[in-house]
């Protein structure tokens, strides 16, 4: 079997690509996942002066009616 070098080069790059990827994702990933953790671990009125800091009227902090969307937009608005 003859192996043709622009296809070894080709996986190569395919492999160190994954590699790359998995190692830079990875860590934003985690680190997104522990920020997410820290904020469900606020109290509410906590979470509700972290959106008055970044911002939001009383209003808009209202129309957030579950700990999952006072936190998404606290990430969201980092």
């Amino acid at each position: 079997m003859v192996l043709d070098s622009t296809m070894n080069h080709v996986k190569v790059e395919e492999v160190v690509e994954a590699v790359e990827e998995a190692v830079v994702e990875k860590p934003v990933e985690e680190a997104t996942n522990k920020k997410e953790e820290d904020l469900f671990k606020l109290s509410k009125s906590e979470q509700i002066d972290k959106l008055k800091e970044l911002g939001l009227s009383k209003s808009e902090i209202k129309k957030l009616k579950s700990e999952i969307e006072r936190v998404n937009k606290i990430i969201e608005l980092n």
